[in-house]
């Protein structure tokens, strides 16, 4: 229907079953996008009734006009409203009933990017009274990765090894990318990849350790670590220092794509969940 030339031209009460079509496929946002492009500009334009037609691509004159008649538009048609309402009550606030089970309603709202909704609607048993906080879901996501450093500490009083296996396994994959055709080892395998890594990380936590012990030039002792892990991955690989430098460096932004893609998930996850509820 859209793609109707005249289809924009002039809008009714019957742009609501489109409303409620956007509605039931679940595309919210789109169904937003149209009310904005009907009713957006009427509202803009300060007026706060329905009117008896839309003409949205029309002059504010030319709007007003009907059947040929200058200001012979009506400016308050309750039919008209019909769009909005469906919008609302089916698509924000996601208001359905089975008929096959009276007095049974699902509320499923969606804010679509907004911050908050509020409606009061009537059904034969009283009133549904529903009231949605976007903040609300924003605080949770906010608190949720708040705690992730309570997370990791817990993971590594309780488990260490496992953590420390499971930033290894992340952190080789990426490095065999590169590593795996090194001047040193041209044909090397994963498996003799991730051991080389084990006995690397051994010595990283050696230093880190005797850094712990002398408080005095910890802070020295912790970069050298750091430069000892470079050397020893110089004379695994046999690359050159700025070639095995943009190598780490090209790892390090693999891991950071794929930790974003994770905590994205897991934010999705969560407001999915907080907007069900």
């Amino acid at each position: 229907l859209p793609s109707i030339p005249s289809y924009y031209k002039d809008v009714s009460y019957d742009k609501g079953y489109e409303v409620m079509a956007y509605a039931k496929a679940g595309h919210i946002k789109e169904c937003l996008v149209f009310l904005d492009r009907v009713f957006g500009d009427w509202i803009r334009q300060g007026h706060t009734r329905f009117p008896e037609n839309f003409q949205p691509e029309a002059s504010k004159e030319e709007q007003l006009v009907f059947y040929r008649r200058p200001f012979g538009l009506s400016l308050c048609h309750g039919a008209n409203g019909t769009p909005g309402v469906a919008a609302a009550l089916f698509g924000i606030i996601g208001f359905s009933n089975d008929p096959a089970k009276p007095g049974s309603y699902t509320v499923k709202p969606d804010l679509a990017g907004m911050q908050w909704a509020k409606a009061s609607f009537p059904v034969a048993e009283g009133t549904i009274t529903v009231e949605v906080n976007g903040k609300e879901v924003n605080d949770n996501v906010v608190q949720f990765f708040k705690k992730i450093p309570k997370y990791m500490k817990l993971a590594e009083e309780k488990a260490p090894t496992l953590l420390a296996f499971l930033m290894l396994l992340i952190s080789s994959v990426p490095l065999y990318l590169f590593f795996r055709r090194c001047p040193k080892l041209p044909d090397l395998r994963f498996s003799e990849h991730v051991v080389a890594l084990v006995y690397t990380s051994n010595m990283y936590s050696i230093y880190r350790i005797l850094a712990d012990l002398t408080p005095i030039c910890s802070t020295l002792i912790k970069f050298l670590s750091v430069f000892m892990v470079f050397v020893t991955l110089k004379q695994f690989t046999g690359y050159s220092k700025r070639r095995l430098f943009w190598y780490m460096f090209l790892a390090f932004l693999i891991i950071s794509v794929l930790l974003a893609a994770f905590i994205a998930l897991i934010v999705y996850i969560v407001v999915s969940r907080e907007n069900a509820a």
